[in-house]
């Protein structure tokens, strides 16, 4: 008897890493504003269930960013600096870019620019996630997703 093997081929998971208090243009985060974030980030994006997060933020967010943004890998460092710290650390010991299909780097921050450059020369297919209007010029040499939006933050009103 001949039986044919069928290779079924999936696509490669993306990685997105995010500085989510960058995206939301606050340091101070509720599950509510990280639940907006991450509806206009899946609406821009489209990402894939078997897709990878790195989710990085100050140590004061650990729980907003926890329940508006489940099922991802988080790190949290305090500081003014902290999330950017990690997301640098993060880049830097990614090697196996190859794994994934596409990178998303969800900043817009300019200090960010040599590890997103760094995961570019490893053959990660990048595109940069900000809002347009505060994206570094650095990282607009990236193909740039905009996520230009109005969050609805608690207490504040849009007039």
């Amino acid at each position: 008897m001949i039986t044919a093997q069928k290779q079924i081929q999936t696509a490669k998971p993306n990685c997105h890493i995010l500085d989510i208090e960058n995206l939301a243009g606050t340091g101070k985060l509720t599950p509510n504003i990280v639940s907006q974030v991450r509806e206009n980030y899946f609406a821009k994006v489209h990402p894939n269930p078997k897709d990878v997060f790195f989710i990085a933020a100050g140590t004061q967010n650990k729980w907003a960013v926890m329940g508006g943004w489940p099922n991802s890998l988080y790190q949290f460092k305090p500081g003014k600096d902290g999330a950017d710290i990690l997301i640098a650390q993060f880049c830097s010991q990614l090697e196996h870019t190859s794994r994934f299909g596409r990178g998303y780097l969800a900043s817009g921050d300019g200090a960010l620019s040599p590890y997103a450059q760094i995961l570019a020369d490893r053959g990660l297919d990048l595109r940069v996630v900000a809002r347009s209007s505060s994206c570094s010029w650095k990282l607009k040499k990236f193909e740039l997703i905009d996520l230009e939006t109005e969050l609805q933050i608690e207490g504040e009103t849009n007039e």
